[in-house]
This record gives structure tokens, C-alpha cells and sequence, in this order.
């Protein structure tokens, strides 16, 4: 009797936990994945510059 008792709650257990790492997986992969740029993205560029600026920006 106990043995089944305790086989049934393992089952259940270990379904239960199944699922909830299932759902949390999708949840994870549905909140990391990239997303196409909007209207309302703001994106940021890094500008390379070959020449020394402080040289052109001198007050004459």
C-alpha cells in the first residue's frame, strides 16, 4: 500500500516538474529571442574616426 501511495506521488512529482520546466524553457526562449527592429527601437553606432579630431577642433 505504501509503495503504491509512494509511486503515485513520484509520478505526479515528477510530472508536475515536467511541465514546469517546459513552460519555463518556452518562457525563456520566448523572452530572449531576438526581435526585429520597430519604430520605436533606438539603436546605438559606434563611428570609427581615422584622423585625430582635437586637431581640426582648434578655436583660431
Amino acid at each position: 500500500m505504501i509503495t503504491k501511495k509512494l509511486k503515485q506521488i513520484l509520478l505526479w512529482a515528477g510530472g508536475i516538474s515536467l511541465c514546469l520546466v517546459v513552460v519555463l524553457a518556452v518562457h525563456i526562449y520566448m523572452v530572449t529571442r531576438p526581435k526585429p527592429p520597430g519604430a520605436n527601437t533606438r539603436i546605438m553606432a559606434r563611428i570609427d574616426i581615422r584622423q585625430d579630431i582635437r586637431n581640426r577642433m582648434r578655436i583660431r
